[in-house]
């Protein structure tokens, strides 16, 4: 299968189909196919090329289907929402339907012309966009989601000849925050092509602390079908773990390079944010503080007791020495003050220290997704709303298991289900995970490009992510497959079973 095609299949299950090769189910005995399902083109501007989409209805009764021409965006997701003048003047804009709208008569087929003008100053590069046929229209009346109808599309990949030019900037990079407290950077990152050709951008965020250590990479990268397209950005979210030990109390800075184009060119962006660990910063002011205060409130409550005994025993209280008169009440101001500040201090502490030993949010936001959801197909629909119920139950057993594998770096989540299609999880589900795999931790973080591997008898694919520990791994071997969050969870679901009901150990 080319890659053109594999991203085909790939869209079209991102649209909810429920098909066989290039055909689609829509309302209730409504089979129908079309051929060609992809064209690959080279036209020059100001070239005019005509074809045809073959719409073949399987069915008994006469089917009404309806065109629509979409852009498809760096992940060949469709465009929905496009500003008039953006639509003229890309891809779709190009395609002219001779009708939108066609009758076709039960066993039989028809031919739907269109006409792809491209325009004397179109951009040179790389174009993409979809002709989408269905049994609805596109859009619900009103709305701008898609229909519930199935539709199966024809994806164009033009290639326009001429002066290319990549450019790109990072275009902003900031942390939510100027000050931390503790552990948990947020950035956000946004690149924006400038030129007119598709960018891959890759690189790293290094964090360097205020003597200019190297504390940690984070690796930016995008999918195997994912880029950004000419005149478009695009943002990634992710977290750095950081610390909220004493030890990282500074000014850090962290520098962002990502590299594009061939051959490559660099854009770099620089920001600064502090890390100021209040809870041992707290504690320790409450002990340095805490045992003179209440050496001074010792001495001054003696006196005071002095005082009244010599009070009562002369019953002369204006002869009584002004060193031995009543202490004022304003000396449990500061007191009281340092009380409520050592107690605040512990608490932190004490807070900090059960977060730090607790089990970590990946854990416990998975387990909570698992008891809610009790089939295997139901979890990754709460994670992927756009996949079909009836087609992950026919690639999945709905019975799975699942473990947390713990280690000093935190509690990684591994699954392991029975899969029926194989061939369908690999080609179509596998390439999603791919593009997604930061569904499966808390937060979003970035991973290096996938690449393929072998554990034993399992055939791997694998990226690691930019949390330390943190690597997404599957494989299937013998129609069973096993999902981690990290590689040391992988080999040991892998090495001695997720539990007696799934084998998953080498023959």
């Amino acid at each position: 299968m080319t890659k053109l095609n594999k991203v085909a299949v790939a869209f079209v299950v991102l649209l909810g189909v429920i098909f066989v090769g290039n055909r689609a189910l829509g309302s209730p005995g409504a089979m129908f196919a079309i051929t060609p399902s992809a064209f690959q083109i080279k036209l020059n501007p100001g070239s005019v090329w005509s074809s045809g989409l073959s719409i073949i209805n399987e069915g008994l009764e006469d089917l009404t289907v309806y065109l629509s021409a979409v852009n498809l965006d760096g992940e060949l997701k469709p465009v929905l929402e496009e500003p008039q003048t953006v639509y003229e003047h890309s891809l779709a804009g190009w395609i002219q339907l001779s009708e939108k709208t066609f009758i076709v008569p039960g066993r039989q087929s028809i031919t739907a012309p269109f006409v792809l003008k491209i325009p004397e100053i179109a951009q040179p590069g790389k174009h993409f966009a979809a002709i989408l046929i269905g049994p609805q229209p596109l859009f619900s009346i009103g709305q701008k989601t898609l229909s519930s109808a199935g539709f199966i599309s024809a994806v164009f990949s033009v290639q326009i000849p001429g002066v290319t030019s990549s450019a790109g900037r990072i275009k902003e990079f900031f942390s939510d925050k100027e000050i931390y407290g503790g552990s948990g950077v947020n950035f956000s990152l946004t690149f924006e092509n400038l030129g007119n050709v598709n960018l891959k951008p890759f690189g790293e965020v290094a964090v360097h602390a205020s003597s200019g250590e190297l504390i940690n990479k984070i690796p930016i990268s995008m999918g195997d079908y994912d880029s950004v397209l000419p005149g478009r950005t695009r943002n990634w979210k992710f977290s750095w773990e950081g610390s909220d030990k004493l030890s990282s109390l500074g000014r850090y800075r962290a520098i962002a390079s990502l590299s594009f184009g061939s051959p490559p060119e660099t854009t770099s962006k620089e920001i600064f944010f502090w890390i100021i660990p209040l809870a041992p910063i707290l504690l320790i002011l409450a002990i340095m503080i805490l045992p003179p205060m209440l050496i001074v409130f010792a001495a001054k409550t003696i006196k005071a007791y002095v005082n009244k005994i010599l009070e009562r025993e002369l019953n002369r209280p204006q002869a009584i020495p002004l060193k031995y008169q009543s202490v004022s009440k304003a000396i449990w101001k500061p007191f009281a003050l340092v009380i409520v500040l050592a107690f605040f201090g512990f608490g932190i502490g004490g807070a900090a220290y059960f977060t730090r030993n607790s089990v970590p949010e990946t854990a416990t936001q998975t387990a909570s997704l698992i008891i809610q959801k009790s089939t295997f197909p139901n979890l990754l629909r709460e994670m992927f709303p756009f996949f079909d119920s009836g087609f992950l139950s026919s690639v999945f057993e709905d019975d799975f298991v699942v473990f947390n594998y713990s280690n000093d770096n935190g509690s990684w989540p591994v699954y392991g289900v029975k899969v029926k299609d194989s061939q369908s999880f690999l080609a179509i589900v596998g390439p999603i995970l791919e593009m997604n795999a930061s569904k499966f931790y808390p937060h979003s973080i970035g991973f290096s490009n996938f690449k393929d591997g072998r554990l034993g008898n399992f055939r791997t694919r694998y990226a690691v992510g930019s949390l330390v520990g943190a690597a997404f791994n599957y494989g299937v071997y013998n129609n069973e497959l096993v999902i981690a969050t990290s590689y040391d969870g992988f080999k040991k679901a892998v090495e001695e079973g997720v539990d007696n009901s799934i084998d998953l150990t080498e023959n």
